[in-house]
């Protein structure tokens, strides 16, 4: 079946191999265009997500221009189900259904994967299927600003999916299946708490209890290190528990000290930076682009002067989704 890929690539999918789109700024408005499949994107918003602070002259000419081009790729690419772009009153629209973008399928099948009544076998094969669908750093290809946020959160989104298939795979017996895939996770993202889990149970799983009590030290002191924070409460217990159990022999020695103290930063006495404990990602954010850019560049005038960090506070009605741009 014919697709627009977001996840790797920024191309259409077809049975016969994929279809490039053309030049960055082609891929990044078919990009901007497909985050809200079938959903009216203003010009404006393609306009900053294209090219942000910095249109040209005749940016809306150039987009029409683009958008042109695509809907030509879009009709040679897909024959049994047509899709396109359509003009709507102030922008623009991809006509496409979600089973047609390959973000869409991630998401759904996570979804599906989450519910409480799915079986754990199903659980596992669907989260194995959702994971499968990333070929690669999202959007690649697209450049910008909006293009970079928008990789960086759909890279979170990713991380919490494999971390969801791993203990999938473990609660069937699948120890063996995620134990090389995790260990190169954690090696790339070795903050990321949950990764960790997942690799501490697989190695127990695996009878190698002692080799996970050195991850659950190791990711401790790196914690401690750069961040004076200690690891979550699932963490400790599951070190202790395995501490606990009776196939070790004293092989084990204690844990490291915990933190008493924030350890400063280079970037000066007594500054740290966050401990990275907020969820991995909001789910299905899409829209804000010019609220983002502005908390984005206050964030930086903050970087510039960490003596004096910049503090932004975001107000508003109960139940706007405020938490979701400040996380």
């Amino acid at each position: 079946m014919e697709e627009v890929r977001l996840l790797g690539p920024v191309e259409i999918g077809t049975r016969t191999g994929s279809v490039q789109i053309g030049e960055p700024r082609r891929l990044a408005v078919l990009a901007a265009l497909a985050v809200d499949t079938d959903r009216v994107v203003p010009t404006t918003t393609l306009v900053d997500r294209v090219w942000g602070d910095e249109p040209p002259g005749q940016a809306v000419k150039t987009l029409s221009t683009y958008i042109t081009r695509i809907r030509r790729v879009l009709h040679e690419s897909f024959r049994d189900s047509p899709v396109t772009v359509v003009n709507q009153p102030g922008g623009y629209r991809l006509t496409a259904r979600p089973d047609q973008v390959d973000l869409f399928r991630f998401r759904d099948l996570v979804d599906e994967a989450r519910e409480q009544a799915c079986p754990r076998e199903k659980r596992a094969i669907v989260l194995r299927q959702a994971v499968a669908l990333h070929r690669g750093d999202p959007l690649t290809g697209a450049s910008g600003a909006w293009a970079t946020r928008t990789r960086e959160h759909l890279n979170g989104e990713l991380l919490a999916a494999q971390a969801e298939w791993a203990e999938a795979e473990l609660a069937v017996g699948n120890a063996a299946t995620v134990l090389a895939p995790l260990a190169i996770l954690t090696g790339t993202n070795p903050l990321v708490e949950p990764l960790i889990l997942a690799l501490v149970r697989a190695l127990v799983a695996a009878g190698r209890p002692t080799e996970a009590l050195e991850r659950c030290r190791l990711h401790q002191q790196r914690l401690v290190t750069e961040y004076g924070t200690d690891p979550s409460p699932q963490l400790t217990a599951l070190y202790a528990s395995i501490l606990r159990s009776d196939d070790l022999d004293g092989q084990i020695g204690p844990p490291p000290a915990e933190a008493s103290r924030p350890v400063p930063d280079q970037d000066g006495p007594g500054l740290t930076r966050p401990p990275a404990q907020l969820p991995l990602s909001a789910r299905g954010f899409a829209g804000r682009d010019a609220e983002l850019a502005a908390l984005e560049g206050i964030s930086r005038s903050g970087d510039a002067n960490p003596a004096a960090p910049a503090v932004i506070a975001i107000s508003g009605i109960a139940g706007i989704g405020k938490p979701n741009p400040g996380i």
